[in-house]
């Protein structure tokens, strides 16, 4: 009795290996460019939200960005994107869910038909970021009428285009870039109306003098801090008068205010953005969390700068390490 020959592989097996191949690196490279883009934009949402930061202290915006580092930009966007997103991933699994229950021969999404899904949990959707904004108490009341306003438009337009977009993948563009448009538009409008909140910090320079702040970012080139400066005038015999106590009721200077001030008289600060190299930092410390952006604050990491450079003073001094003599 001869052994049974292996089946003989046919045509059409053939045909359809070779068709299963290209659409399983297609999904690949999706997912790949899916996960790539998504990083570029919560970056690129990190960078706005300092972008907005920076105009609302008065500091040279695209100058200042430019020094922070792109992991720094990452990580603050991801602050405001990462949630929507993940949620926006998880209620499309679920789309895909009830398309395959629903609907289980076709193969694309085709021109002119919605999944049921995406009517449910793209609506759920839309009250929940509609919920987010009325609640939001730095946001003002007409800019929360706007903000819904363009939520609905947005939710309109993105049912539309997913009704006519020819494929999953491209019903999926579609929504992730939807979610991610949304997500600008929020992290603006938070940033842009509420009171700039940044960390206190301080700087101990190798030399024993001390840079205090707020803190913005660290990089290769060294920590970059928010400082205080009050205008010289002709009466100040020395720049210490710049490091003095501001006193919680004085005020930040316009950018005409910081020009005039020396003629005027008005007494007034100035954000300004300084860069304490890495080779002169002996140790940075960092205080209390999200603190708004005024004199008290800078007063507040006056004294924690204080406190830094007494408790490196009372530290005891390294012994001296015998070195053995030769016999």
């Amino acid at each position: 009795m001869s052994p049974k020959s292996p089946p003989r592989r046919t045509k059409a097996s053939s045909e359809q290996g070779l068709d299963d191949a290209p659409r399983a690196v297609k999904v690949a490279l999706a997912v790949a460019g899916g996960l790539v883009s998504g990083a570029a934009w919560v970056a690129l949402v990190g960078a706005g939200v300092f972008l907005v930061r920076m105009s609302e202290l008065g500091v040279a915006s695209f100058a200042s960005v430019a020094m922070i580092p792109n992991e720094h930009r990452l990580l603050v966007g991801a602050r405001f994107a990462l949630p929507p997103l993940l949620l926006a991933l998880v209620f499309f699994v679920l789309v895909l869910t009830d398309r395959s229950r629903q609907v289980r021969k076709r193969r694309h999404n085709e021109p002119g038909h919605l999944p049921r899904a995406v009517l449910v949990l793209g609506s759920a959707l839309a009250v929940l970021a509609v919920v987010t904004v009325l609640r939001s108490k730095t946001v003002p009341d007409n800019v929360q009428g706007v903000l819904v306003v363009l939520i609905g438009l947005l939710t309109l337009l993105t049912a539309f285009a997913i009704r006519e977009a020819d494929g999953y993948f491209a019903a999926a563009a579609v929504w992730f870039a939807a979610v991610g448009l949304s997500v600008g538009i929020f992290a603006y409008a938070y940033e842009r109306f509420r009171p700039t909140r940044l960390d206190l910090a301080a700087v101990l320079r190798t030399d024993g003098s001390v840079v205090s702040g707020y803190y913005l970012s660290t990089s290769a080139k060294g920590v970059l801090l928010i400082e205080a400066v009050r205008p010289l005038r002709p009466s100040d015999l020395s720049p210490r008068r710049t490091k003095a106590r501001l006193g919680s009721e004085l005020g930040r200077c316009t950018n005409t205010e910081a020009v005039s001030a020396l003629a005027d008289g008005r007494d007034c600060y100035f954000n300004e953005l300084v860069t304490v190299p890495d080779a002169q930092v002996a140790k940075l410390v960092l205080g209390p969390r999200s603190v708004r952006v005024d004199a008290s604050g800078y007063d507040a990491a006056r004294k924690l700068a204080y406190r830094a450079r007494q408790r490196t003073r009372e530290l005891p001094a390294p012994k001296p390490t015998a070195t053995p003599t030769a016999r």
